[in-house]
């Protein structure tokens, strides 16, 4: 991370316990992830550079799936809520649905206090149909599949939150 300038990167790992760390150079790792006594098969986490960890104003540990953590910067907060979503099946759809409520309450929760970026793994097909969509879909989606459960839950999000897909605003 050091020798490529890296400030801040989020991660998806099989972890277990909650916490944080000082890693090699001093780089901060904040760690989200199942139960101590389970086996390790979810988590999220964040590495931040020893400059901007100085500027951490909040860790918030949801759940194994989700953790946010605030920073200031510039004279404003902003808050990152990292992801890691339940995949699309007709065996969890209310695991999906019950993890983007819970999504949603952390935006409501965060939104009024700074800006919001929201990161990480949706486990979402979001198809090549903008009808309806096209202020958060942009025009570089996936053009490859269907929109699967997890995608249709995802645009509700934006919708909801007025929130933009930024990876589909450009050309991958």
């Amino acid at each position: 991370l050091d020798r490529f300038t890296i400030y801040f990167s989020v991660l998806i790992q099989q972890t277990k316990g909650q916490g944080c760390k000082k890693l090699h150079l001093d780089y901060t790792y904040a760690y989200s992830g199942v139960e101590i006594n389970a086996r390790a098969k979810h988590g999220v986490g964040f590495i931040i550079d020893p400059d901007l960890a100085k500027s951490i104003l909040h860790i918030g540990y949801i759940s194994e799936r989700i953790m946010t953590i605030t920073i200031r910067e510039n004279d404003m907060d902003t808050t990152y809520i990292q992801i890691y979503a339940p995949c699309n099946s007709a065996d969890n759809i209310e695991e999906c649905d019950e993890f983007y409520d819970v999504i949603s309450d952390t935006i409501n929760r965060i939104k009024s206090g700074g800006d919001c970026f929201l990161l990480g793994d949706f486990n979402a097909h979001l198809g090549s149909d903008r009808t309806g969509v096209e202020t958060y879909l942009g025009h570089f989606g996936d053009n490859t599949s269907q929109r699967n459960g997890n995608g249709i839950r995802l645009l509700e999000l934006c919708n909801q939150h007025d929130l933009i897909i930024t990876n589909t605003q450009f050309q991958n």
